[in-house]
C-alpha cells in the first residue's frame, strides 16, 4: 500500500508485489544484506578487469560498458545491480579478402567484414573465429600490400612471401566508406586505402 501511494511508481504496479515477494524469499534465504542499495563490490571494475576474457569467450568483436543512466528506458527499467543488461548489435562492415600465402601451411584465403575504428588486434580476433587453424593469435602477422591494386594480382615467390607488403602496426586505425565499399587505414597522422586484401602470416 505505502508503495502504491507513490505516484513515481504508479506505472509500475503490476511489478510491484512480485518485487516484494522476491525481496521477502532473498531476505529469509540470505538475511539483510539483501537490503543493501550498494554491492558489496564494485560491479563495473570486476567487469572492466575480465573485459578481454569476456569478449573472447562469448565471441564479440567488442564490449562498451555504460551505465543504466546513460541508456535507453528499456535498460533502465530491467537493468539493476547484480544483473547487468546486455544489448546486441551488429555493425556494418566492408568486405575484405584475407590472403595466406604460405605454403602447406594449411591455412586458406578467407573474407572478413572490416569494420569503421578497427585495430589489427579486433581484425585477428575477427579472422581466427573464421578459420579455426589459428590457434595463437600472437603469432599472426597483419599486412598491407605497398601497392592495393597490383600486389594482390602478383604471383607470391617462394620464401619470400612478405616482399611487397607492410606490416600493420599496433596503433594503426581502419576506416570504412559503406557507400564506396572502400577501407582506409590510418596510422602517424598518415591515411591509406589497403584495396581489397589483406595478408596475414602465421609465425
Amino acid at each position: 500500500m505505502e508503495l502504491g501511494a507513490m505516484p513515481e511508481l504508479k506505472k509500475y504496479m503490476k511489478r510491484v508485489m512480485p518485487f516484494v515477494a522476491m525481496i521477502k524469499e532473498n531476505l529469509e534465504k540470505n538475511g539483510p544484506r539483501v537490503l543493501d542499495l550498494e554491492l558489496e563490490f564494485d560491479e563495473r571494475a570486476v567487469l572492466l578487469e575480465n573485459i578481454v576474457y569476456l569478449t573472447n569467450s562469448l565471441e564479440l568483436d567488442q564490449i562498451d560498458m555504460v551505465f543504466a543512466s546513460e541508456a535507453d528506458d528499456k535498460v533502465k527499467e530491467d537493468c539493476c545491480p547484480g544483473k547487468p543488461f546486455c544489448v546486441f548489435r551488429s555493425e556494418p562492415g566492408v568486405s575484405v579478402s584475407m590472403l595466406n600465402p604460405q605454403p602447406a601451411s594449411g591455412l586458406f584465403s578467407t573474407k572478413i567484414e572490416i569494420r569503421h575504428g578497427d585495430s589489427k588486434d579486433s581484425i585477428i580476433r575477427r579472422l581466427s573465429r573464421v578459420n579455426r587453424g589459428i590457434k595463437d593469435l600472437s603469432k599472426v602477422k597483419l599486412m598491407r600490400f605497398e601497392d592495393p591494386v597490383l600486389g594482390p594480382r602478383r604471383i607470391p615467390i617462394l620464401g619470400k612471401e612478405e616482399e611487397g607488403k607492410l606490416a600493420i602496426s599496433d596503433s594503426s586505425v581502419f576506416h570504412i566508406s559503406l557507400e564506396k565499399s572502400t577501407v582506409q587505414m590510418s596510422d602517424n597522422g598518415l591515411k591509406m586505402d589497403i584495396g581489397d586484401t589483406l595478408v596475414y602470416l602465421v609465425q
